[in-house]
């Protein structure tokens, strides 16, 4: 009778969670479709070419998507190791990490992650030829930049119940956001002076 019990609730939770999975997928799917459409583009057959020349051409944005997904991957790169090396550290384990990047942005590797799929949006954007494709690639970057601020809020209140006595912490959290010295209120700002 329990296992039943057990085996029907885990169906209803399962079941629960297709809609969840397939909108997910549906949108990570979207993520790549500026990738698609760039490739398509560059390998357009000679007789086409001179109809898709402009959107086959890499041209300012492909160049730029490139460059923005190279300094993103730098940055997460960097960020990584900083981070790595400053928790290996006798003492370190369970401190604030403010080396490096870490003391310029609150979350440097995340930064780098926004930077590398706005680059892939931005690098194949100038390839879409028809609206359902600008909506596509559209679709994927503000899901992935909705996915990217909720893990920053989650990590921000644990990092608050962590660290929220720290003074020094707080200072910095007052004045610097992912994208540096440059502020940028969040959805727990209100809860930073219940730690004081």
């Amino acid at each position: 009778s329990k296992l039943k019990e057990t085996d029907e609730r885990f169906s209803s939770s399962k079941n629960s969670k297709i809609p969840i999975w397939l909108t997910c997928s549906t949108c990570y799917s979207c993520m790549i479709m500026p990738c698609i459409y760039r490739l398509k583009a560059s390998t357009t057959l000679s007789g086409e070419a001179t109809q898709h020349q402009r959107k086959s051409n890499w041209g300012v944005f492909g160049k730029m998507g490139i460059a923005f997904q190279s300094i993103s991957l730098i940055l997460e790169t960097i960020a990584h190791i900083q981070k790595a090396k400053f928790k290996r550290k006798d003492g370190n384990r369970h401190l604030w990490c403010n080396v490096g990047l870490w003391s310029f942005s609150t979350y440097p590797n995340y930064l780098g992650e926004v930077v590398f799929w706005v680059g892939t949006y931005v690098g194949g954007i100038s390839c879409c030829t028809t609206i359902m494709q600008y909506c596509l690639c559209s679709i994927g970057v503000v899901f992935i930049l909705m996915v990217m601020k909720m893990n920053i809020d989650i990590l921000s209140c644990h990092h608050m119940r962590k660290w929220g006595r720290n003074d020094e912490w707080l200072e910095f959290r007052r004045t610097h956001s992912i994208l540096g010295p440059i502020r940028v209120s969040t959805t727990n700002e209100e809860v930073l002076p219940i730690y004081r």
